[in-house]
Formats: C-alpha cells, structure tokens, sequence
C-alpha cells in the first residue's frame, strides 16, 4: 500500500510481531524465523509448544477503493468500498499456482494470503501500538482459491469487503467464502486444538517430508540452487533446528512464513497455553 507508505515486509514484520506478543486470554503465536538456528543453541526448545499446528502466512498488501468510478463499484460488483489484492502475475501467475498447489498437500492446508484491512497509516500506527494488525488483517486461504493455467499471463486480484467473510477472486468473478477476519483468528486456533500433534522429533520428521516432497515438486527452478544449498547445510539436531530448516525452505521456495500454533503446559501455573 505505497500511498501510506507500508510494504509487504512492515506488514508482515508487524503481523508476526503480535504473534508472540499478543495474548488471547490462554492464546499466542509463535512465528519460526530463520534466526531461530542461533537461538537453539541457547536452549530455545525450552519455549516451544508441547501440541502443534503448522501455519503457513504469505503476506499481502490490499488497496481500498471507495470511488463510483472504481473498477468493481463501476461494473456492479460491489456497491460500495472493497478492499483488492493484487496477485504476483509475474512468469504466468506462477507464485499463485505455486502457493495453490502447496495448499492442496496434505498437511499444508493452513496456507494463507494475509493482508491488511486497513487504509491509512494512522489506522495502521495504531492498530500497530495497540497490537491490534492481526484483528485489523484478512486471511484468504489458498486451498479455497482457484488455480490458473499455465499459460495464463493476465493480471488477477482478490477481492472483499470489511467485516465480511466472502472473497472473490477475479477474474472469474465467483463469490467464495471461506477467509478469516483477523479478529476471529483465535477461534480458527480453537477449532484446529483436535488436530494438534506432540511437537517433538517425529512432528518435525514429517513436516521436513512434506515441505520437502512439495518443494521438490513445484520449486521454480530459478530457486533451485538456493533451495538445495539449504538441504546440503540441513543439520537436524533437534527439533528447534529443524523448525528452522523448514521455515528457510519455505521462505526460500515460495515466501512463506511459519507459525506454530500449539498448546504448552506451564511450568507455575499448570495451565494450558497455545503458542
């Protein structure tokens, strides 16, 4: 969003920040960043979560347009101010169908376009100094999107309106519903608590499969050397270390960032926390 002088990384930085700052109730995120290989050398396995989930966050900026003359005002397909997204149609749309064929993977179904639903900087200052970006966020979910062809080369966007769950994904113009206000993340967290697994050798043992088997399969080849660098210095000391081999793989091979999202038992009080 150049016009209020936020970029895809501040966003993203911001929205990953109150991940291990903000605290619903029993509830908080901890994204793996690929400076976790120097902190599990200081014993950071320590922080983690007893139960998990991998997330997988692509960040996002969106546009709000308010004006009658406005693309999807002007032709109907609105009636009033909409927020747009535009997808990277760069070598035929490829990140999309990357991203698209990723989410379709068993175990890689939590794999999000996130953007903010914001559209000034004020707005954005002080969602940020009040650790309110993630309620002031859309999650668009990849497996709920359409994949394009090919040889498709034409410029797409996605699409939606404030407080509203429905998106549409253009240029097909379908309605479909399925994304995720920030403000009711904690309750997507909530509803994923069966599917959570014990996050120990056994849980990074199949994540390191599973991104690997995707990278292996729709990597662009541009990335290839960086990609199998990562594999050759893959050191799987521990479960720390690996989450963070993984995290590098996905930022590499398709921008994406790791979040787990778990339950851990404290050690004072005895409660259950999600991480």
């Amino acid at each position: 969003m150049a016009d209020i002088g936020l970029s895809e990384f501040s966003f993203g930085y911001a929205f990953l920040h109150e991940q291990t700052l903000r605290k619903w109730g029993r509830v908080i995120g901890v994204p793996i960043l690929p400076s976790l290989r120097g902190e599990a050398k200081l014993g950071w396995d320590v922080k983690l979560p007893t139960k998990g989930k991998a997330f997988y966050y692509q960040f996002k900026l969106s546009e709000r347009f308010s004006r009658s003359n406005s693309k999807f005002i002007a032709d109907g397909t609105y009636s009033s101010s909409y927020y747009k997204i535009a997808l990277h149609k760069a070598n035929n749309n490829q990140q999309h169908r990357r991203l698209w064929e990723l989410a379709q993977v068993a175990g890689n179904e939590e794999t999000y376009y996130v953007a903010p639903e914001v559209h000034s900087s004020e707005i954005f200052e002080d969602a940020f100094l009040n650790r309110k970006v993630i309620e002031n966020s859309r999650l668009i979910p990849l497996r709920e999107c359409e994949n394009y062809d090919p040889d498709d080369k034409e410029q797409h966007y996605i699409t939606f309106k404030y407080g509203e769950k429905d998106f549409i994904q253009h240029s097909s113009q379908k309605k479909r519903s399925g994304s995720i206000l920030g403000k009711n993340l904690i309750h997507i967290y909530d509803q994923k608590l069966p599917n959570f697994d014990p996050i120990n050798d056994d849980f990074t043992r199949r994540l390191v499969k599973t991104v690997e088997d995707s990278v292996s399969e729709i990597i662009d080849l541009k990335k290839m050397s960086i990609v199998k660098k990562l594999i050759e210095e893959r050191q799987p000391d521990n479960v720390s270390s690996e989450l963070n081999y993984i995290a590098n793989l996905l930022l590499s091979a398709f921008d994406l960032s790791l979040v787990i999202v778990g339950e851990s038992q404290s050690e004072n009080n005895h409660r259950r926390n999600y991480i």
